[in-house]
């Protein structure tokens, strides 16, 4: 899980916000120069959060070998090897994780919850329709994102 996916995610709620609730300012709303800065902004979180755990991995006091016997050294083998209590770290790895899957779901949450009471005010039956065509496909790569967090 990366934190560039949740905030992606939620990215294209508010996409798909914009679009069913306020359809005529999508142009505005969604430049070109505003979905650059949601990239960037999820990129730049996900590098200070990946920097920060190798990092500390780095700093850690071995006193055994440093022999990963996995295929990628990854941070949690790395952890395993120091010869230091690391609660501290896990601790904040459960916080960090926890604000990266909360925050973007929260954003998600609120952008649909937006989008069904527009939808049911809704009059067309036609465009209730289009209206769930465009959000279904996304709620689904939601489900399947935040389902086995759950």
């Amino acid at each position: 899980m990366t934190t560039s996916e949740g905030l992606i995610l939620a990215s294209m709620s508010y996409d798909h916000f914009v679009t069913i609730c306020h359809p005529l300012h999508n142009p505005i709303c969604m430049s070109k120069m505003t979905c650059v800065k949601m990239t960037l902004g999820s990129w730049t979180l996900d590098s200070i959060n990946s920097v920060s755990h190798t990092v500390y991995a780095l700093h850690l006091p071995y006193c055994r070998s440093r022999a990963v016997n996995h295929i990628f050294c990854d941070v949690p083998a790395m952890v395993s090897l120091a010869c230091v209590d690391t609660w501290v770290y896990e601790y904040m790895v459960f916080v960090r994780t926890s604000l990266f899957l909360l925050v973007p779901f929260i954003g998600i949450t609120a952008s649909y919850g937006q989008v069904l009471f527009a939808v049911f005010q809704m009059h067309s039956k036609d465009g209730r329709r289009k209206a769930f065509t465009t959000c279904s496909t996304h709620l689904t790569v939601v489900t399947l994102y935040y389902a086995p967090f759950v």
